[in-house]
């Protein structure tokens, strides 16, 4: 097997594993916040807390990844998370499971970056596909994390296995990264390779703007929906915990379908046209959310809707990122991902805030959704410009 394709494959594997690490906080959400002494209207604090260590990591892996190269921040990336998710349930102590949660947000931030950033540039010719395909990996880890809590919640002392499980696959993959020769494949993709690459031009950042507001409304929709649905149909459905759980797992499912959908729905129709229904889906998802109510079917309906929506952006957006600038790979997928980062830190805590204690708060989701639709059409703008601007360059 080539050393593309093997980093390539620690890669997916490592997105499926950074899935579940995402997915087990909603079902667990009462479990822990309990276990702490934290009010549930305001356990949207334990995500936001991931997500600015999250977005730290992310600027700054990208521009170590512009400068020393993969190995720099993937394995650490790793590591880190092994201990998050050991620190968020080791104690009991809300002051050392927030440190835990930090300690995880920064390991899933510098893999997020890191990952996208190699397979990207191993497979620069095709990107979109691929990174979707990555992301589809992901998808699959958002589906078994809730399953793997919801089997885990049917012994109410034992659902911190959720966490431990994932953090010993974290040091499983570093290990096995570690061991692997991180070679350059590509005279132009330096910022993969384990040496330090040659300087580089100036970030246009106007361009990234309207990519950044884009995945900021994302980010924040995808979060807040995987952390508050099951919460959301325990307190308007009075659905026990194993079944909100198998309900947050339906939007795992649907993200990675329409993720693989999308490796090949992207090759035939373009970014553009995918993205517009997608989010038009995500809209209509989120809608029926909201008039399902009580009724789990119908809510079960609605969060499979908005998962196929959501599916393609994260990829689609970050592979537009690297085209865009090439020459600054790492540096650009830091900016993009780690600005847009702060949707997760915000809306999660809004829909708690919304929701009261009496529902998920998913008015905020269909929100987001419908800002998403304005959002693309300042994307859509942008490229044409972007494009027209160097049509006239080369003439």
């Amino acid at each position: 097997m080539s050393n593309r394709r093997s980093v390539a494959l620690l890669c997916f594997a490592a997105f499926t594993v950074m899935g579940i690490t995402s997915s087990v906080l909603g079902p667990s959400l009462t479990s822990l916040a309990a276990s702490v002494g934290l009010p549930i209207a305001d356990a949207g604090v334990l995500r936001a807390v991931q997500q600015i260590g999250s977005v730290v990591a992310t600027f700054g892996g990208g521009y170590l990844l512009n400068r020393y190269g993969l190995r720099v921040v993937l394995i650490p990336s790793l590591i880190l998370m092994t201990a998050g998710l050991l620190g968020v349930v080791g104690t009991g102590l809300l002051a050392v499971t927030l440190c835990g949660s930090l300690l995880l947000g920064v390991g899933t931030g510098a893999l997020n970056v890191a990952a996208n950033v190699a397979v990207g540039s191993l497979y620069a010719e095709n990107a979109s596909p691929v990174l979707s395909a990555l992301h589809t990996c992901f998808g699959v880890g958002l589906f078994l994390g809730p399953l793997l809590a919801g089997q885990t919640l049917k012994n109410p002392d034992n659902w911190r296995t959720a966490y431990v499980i994932p953090a010993i696959a974290c040091l499983i993959l570093s290990f096995l990264l570690a061991r692997m020769p991180v070679v350059q494949q590509n005279p132009n993709i330096g910022s993969i390779a384990d040496k330090p690459s040659t300087p580089h031009p100036a970030i246009r950042w106007l361009p990234l703007v309207p990519l950044i507001t884009l995945l900021f409304l994302y980010n924040g929709a995808g979060s807040g929906i995987g952390d508050w649905i099951a919460p959301h149909v325990q307190l308007v459905a009075n659905a026990d915990p194993g079944s909100a759980a198998q309900v947050a797992s339906i939007y795992g499912l649907a993200l990675t379908a329409g993720r693989a959908i999308g490796v090949f729905a992207l090759q035939r129709f373009g970014n553009m046209r995918v993205l517009g229904i997608a989010i038009t889906l995500a809209v209509l998802g989120a809608a029926i959310i909201l008039l399902g109510g009580a009724t789990i079917l119908v809510v079960s309906a609605g969060v499979a809707l908005v998962g196929l929506g959501f599916s393609p952006i994260y990829p689609t957006v970050i592979a537009m990122s690297i085209a865009q600038q090439p020459e600054n790979r790492g540096a650009v997928t830091g900016i993009v991902a780690g600005i847009a980062s702060f949707g997760g830190i915000i809306v999660p805590v809004i829909q708690g805030w919304v929701g009261a204690g009496h529902s998920g708060g998913m008015t905020v989701t269909l929100v987001a959704a419908i800002l998403m639709i304005v959002a693309l059409v300042l994307v859509y703008r942008a490229d044409n410009a972007e494009r027209a601007a160097n049509q006239a360059t080369v003439g």
